[in-house]
């Protein structure tokens, strides 16, 4: 079976980026415009962090 390739240094850079900006109160489109990657991304990861925090 073929492996998932792993993200790279800077996709986990910006990720752990949007999880803090997010933590500190800071809104899904300032994070956007902040980090440079798209809204979609943004409220993926948002998503599970709510999920997360619900749970």
């Amino acid at each position: 079976m073929a492996r998932k390739p792993e993200q790279n240094t800077d996709e986990l850079l910006r990720d752990l980026l949007i999880v803090q900006l997010h933590q500190s109160g800071v809104k899904g489109a300032d994070i956007r415009r902040i980090v440079g990657c798209s809204m979609d991304k943004v409220t993926r990861i948002v998503k599970h962090m709510k999920a997360a925090k619900s749970a």
